[in-house]
């Protein structure tokens, strides 16, 4: 999206009112904000749920990234007398405490990896866990886990799996899925560990041990040079989903706030279409270089005119997307139905049966998240095809 400061004496209005519901994608002219004096006690940038909300009017799109001095941006504290508990905050291990206020306490966390070279094939993935919780660590030679895993896409039932682990040292350890299809992306749920807790004694019996896991995406490789490219620059930006889980990307993000990491010069900047230039061009970089400038200025009618320079900018959604689209190509949309596309994601796959199209976006609510919405041709304006000639 376009750069710039947030200007706040530009503030146009005030309006205090009891309930939070804040704008998804901060472009619709307004910037809910809660008092951190009375509504965030402990500092950690998330007021308590039941504060009143106080809402900025008649903003510019540079003005609704970040709240004023004084204000924070979310209300979904769980401990409002613990800085290093709140949703945004890495779950840590063997403390007993739910950190990130899902819940659970200690739960396993999924580790996306920065290098996902023999992590995925053709038909296999691995996937990578670390432990949380003292009782499962106690096992962490004789786990087994149960789970689902699901092509996003529908193109298969969901599939049931009982599999071993291997500990890989430390906290953490490994497992398979097989007979996978290759370009897909897929998605695992409900992920149980459990332990052969007599192993010592006789045949193996197995205990569930420690809450269950979230949600996991990752991707398969494809057969062509183009679809291998394809599966580098989504696994990267669903590794940069991971960062936002931990905390470290998007709002008060510890390693890169906001989106200054995909390269918006200042914190208050609007970042989806950064978001999705940095993941093609950057961590999976298969596009010719040359279309750097297209992408450098982070605005969707630049990223749209790359794709329809190419010839492969399609109108026409509800026809197109099912038919053309695949994992990585670009989705502009206008969220705030003004007629006018707005934000930028990467798509993910099409679900023929549920008619709903999956992307991976960034400045979501400020943050990196994987978006399931209905086909909808005045949401999805246009798809940005990556044609084989486009990448190298």
């Amino acid at each position: 999206m376009i750069m710039g400061r947030v200007g706040l004496g530009l503030l146009t209005a005030l309006l205090l009112t009891l309930v939070a519901v804040p704008s998804a994608f901060a472009n619709d002219g307004k910037h809910t904000c809660y008092y951190a004096q009375y509504w965030d006690s402990d500092g950690d940038g998330h007021a308590v749920p039941w504060a009143p909300r106080v809402e900025f009017m008649g903003l510019n799109h540079l003005e609704v990234m970040e709240c004023p001095d004084g204000y924070v941006a979310r209300a979904d504290d769980c401990n409002d007398s613990n800085a290093n508990v709140h949703p945004r905050h890495s779950e840590a291990a063997f403390n007993g405490v739910d950190d990130n206020c899902d819940g659970q306490i200690d739960e396993p966390t999924f580790v996306y990896p920065w290098n996902p070279s023999g992590y995925v094939t053709t038909d296999t993935a691995t996937v990578h866990v670390t432990i949380n919780d003292w009782n499962t660590w106690s096992y962490r030679q004789h786990l087994n886990v149960y789970g689902q895993v699901t092509a996003i896409d529908g193109s298969s039932a969901p599939v049931t799996f009982w599999l071993p682990t291997t500990w890989t040292g430390g906290t953490d350890f490994t497992f398979n899925l097989a007979n996978l299809a290759p370009a897909k992306v897929y998605r695992i749920d409900g992920l149980q560990v459990y332990a052969n807790d007599s192993y010592t004694i006789r045949g193996p019996h197995y205990s569930a041990v420690g809450p269950q896991a979230g949600r996991f995406y990752t991707m398969t490789q494809g057969t062509t040079t183009a679809q291998h490219h394809r599966t580098a620059m989504v696994l990267s930006a669903l590794r940069e989903l991971g960062e936002n889980q931990l905390g470290l990307v998007g709002y008060r993000g510890t390693a890169a706030r906001d989106g200054t990491r995909y390269g918006v010069f200042f914190s208050s900047d609007a970042w989806c279409s950064e978001f999705y230039g940095w993941n093609v061009l950057g961590a999976g970089g298969r596009v010719y270089q040359n279309t750097r400038t297209y992408f450098a200025t982070g605005t969707v009618e630049n990223i749209e005119a790359y794709f329809s320079q190419n010839g492969q900018l399609y109108g026409n959604t509800v026809w197109t997307i099912p038919t053309v689209a695949e994992p990585g190509d670009y989705l502009a949309m206008d969220t705030d139905a003004d007629g006018a596309t707005n934000h930028s994601g990467m798509f993910l796959g099409f679900n023929a049966a549920t008619m709903n199209v999956i992307s991976v976006e960034g400045n979501v609510d400020d943050e990196v998240q994987v978006v399931e919405r209905p086909l909808n041709a005045t949401l999805h304006v246009a798809l940005g095809h990556l044609a084989p000639i486009m990448m190298w």
